[in-house]
């Protein structure tokens, strides 16, 4: 999850929102968020967080030296 530059992991976030976060609103022209729109984005926010966590872990193992 981790390997890439910056720029693949920019472009990667940017595909994953417009489709899970963006997509569906498109879709459904709502005008507020309702439980179906979240129960569908939560898998795509839980994969973000993980890769986050694991990105931080890149750059700074590779600023320390580690």
């Amino acid at each position: 999850m981790s390997a890439g530059t910056f720029e693949d992991w920019i472009w990667q976030s940017q595909a994953i929102s417009r489709e899970n976060v963006y997509g569906p609103l498109d879709r459904c022209q709502c005008t507020t968020l309702d439980q179906s729109y979240l129960d569908q984005a939560i898998p795509a926010m839980r994969i973000q967080l993980l890769r986050a966590g694991e990105r931080l872990g890149r750059v700074l193992n590779d600023t320390l030296g580690h």
